[in-house]
């Protein structure tokens, strides 16, 4: 494994080499504190990675499923490396640990050629993985910000690996969470099994949120970047190697929210209750791509209308529905729904049958955070007016921005239509092609920016 690490200022600590402190025992409850030495440690495995791969330019070749002479069988070369390298890890039982997150599913069904390691079970089982969400961001935010613009060939297996070094030092960092979110849940186990066993999603965020907390540690690792980026024998030659603005941007815009997203999903988890409604045939699947294991925390509901009650009366936290099938286009009924409702998209998944391919969508009352590659869906209204339509649509030509879905909705005021965007609300882009909407449209309604999973 040493080719690893080459690359970084230090050897990342794998705990899957070495029985970690922190599992030691599972006799102790777990603490905030126990994690500290933990977190610093992960902080500065993650900034020298990001050193280390700012030294290449963006070389965004490597991250193309189909650059001539780079791309791997259909994979980016990103992807190919990632993957070869997560099976060398797997069979010496790295995704056994319990802080191991795998961004491939084939790594966890590698059997491993060293004896298992039996850890004490302190956090309860799960399989939550956001890797996909970490892996887009990184690409389609974080290298920019990173790096130079432009391409050097020479270096694009020295850019791979080095972006792998980053996305698991980013993967071990965020789901670390689940860990995080247990010691808070033992620490105040009282008024988060209220929220759990509520559904209250919303309240789980608020009560795991301490923003002096959060404050100190973007000013800790924006320092840790500048100071890693001088030559201590030389303080006076500056020589910036990463911006650490850069650094204390990435965890408050990505590595925070993904951390307590991840909380989240293990504290709904956590006392056993059911979270998650779900209707239709094959909704069992999108609930197992998107929660992993936590489809036995589903119910099964008669119909669309159940799931939405169930959500919004707190029954469940999230809700799974069919929104689209390939072969009869978007359903009515749920896009009617999500239009008479508060509740709000917040994922998406695809599910292949054998003859069709049916787009669930998770519902929810949480926005979510960008993830670099995003759709947007909202509904908005105009008069019964010659070109009232056209003028609306006109804000989104004007912007730039791509309409992937544009269908009527059934209103008695005025005429409505759904629409689904590429981008996030948050966008700057976006942001402005809704401002321009509404100085012409009669409202405009967000029904949620989630990660797009759509395959081309």
């Amino acid at each position: 494994l040493q080719f690893l690490y080459f690359i970084g200022s230090e050897p990342a600590p794998y705990s899957f080499l070495n029985m970690d402190p922190v599992y030691a025992s599972s006799d102790k409850p777990l603490t905030l504190d126990s994690f500290r030495e933990q977190l610093i440690r992960q902080e500065e495995t993650i900034i020298f990675a990001l050193i280390e791969r700012a030294q290449f330019p963006a070389n965004r070749e490597v991250y193309s499923k189909n650059e001539p002479n780079v791309s791997v069988n259909g994979s980016s070369l990103l992807e190919y490396m990632l993957k070869e390298t997560e099976h060398v890890h797997a069979k010496v039982r790295r995704f056994t640990s319990p802080d191991e997150s795998a961004f491939f599913k084939e790594s966890t069904e590698v059997t491993p050629l060293l004896p298992l390691i039996d850890y004490p079970s302190a956090i309860k089982p799960n399989t939550i993985n956001v890797n996909q969400k970490i892996m887009s961001l990184y690409q389609n935010q974080l290298v920019a910000g990173l790096t130079t613009p432009g391409s050097d060939p020479r270096t694009f297996g020295s850019t791979s690996v080095s972006d792998i070094a980053c996305l698991q030092a980013l993967s071990k960092r965020i789901h670390f969470g689940k860990f995080i979110a247990e010691a808070k849940f033992q620490a105040d186990t009282e008024n988060y099994s209220k929220l759990i066993r509520e559904n209250d999603s919303q309240g789980l965020m608020t009560l795991l949120t301490n923003k002096a907390v959060e404050k100190r540690v973007i000013e800790r690792v924006e320092l840790k970047a500048s100071t890693y980026g001088q030559d201590p024998q030389d303080p006076e030659k500056y020589d910036q190697k990463i911006d650490p603005k850069l650094i204390g941007k990435m965890y408050e815009e990505i590595v925070m929210p993904l951390t307590k997203e991840v909380q989240v999903i293990y504290l709904l988890q956590r006392l056993d209750h059911c979270s998650i409604a779900r209707f239709g045939e094959f909704s069992e699947e999108a609930v197992k791509q998107e929660y992993g294991d936590n489809a036995q925390n589903s119910h099964v509901c008669d119909s669309a209308e159940q799931v939405f009650s169930s959500v919004l009366s707190n029954n469940a936290a999230y809700g799974v529905v069919p929104l689209e099938t390939r072969t009869t286009g978007i359903v009515k009924s749920t896009k009617l729904l999500l239009f008479s409702s508060n509740l709000t998209i917040i994922s998406e998944r695809y599910v292949v049958t054998p003859t069709d391919t049916i787009r669930f969508v998770i519902l929810g009352k949480d926005k979510q955070s960008p993830s670099g590659n995003d759709k947007t869906s909202l509904a908005f209204g105009v008069s019964h007016s010659s070109g009232a339509l056209f003028t609306a649509l006109e804000s989104f030509k004007t912007a730039g921005v791509n309409l992937l879905t544009l269908e009527s909705l059934p209103t008695t005021d005025s005429y409505a239509f759904f629409i689904e965007l590429v981008g996030h609300i948050d966008d700057a882009v976006t942001k402005g092609a809704l401002e321009s909407l509404k100085k012409c449209t009669s409202f405009v309604q967000e029904l949620g920016s989630y990660q797009n999973r759509q395959e081309n």
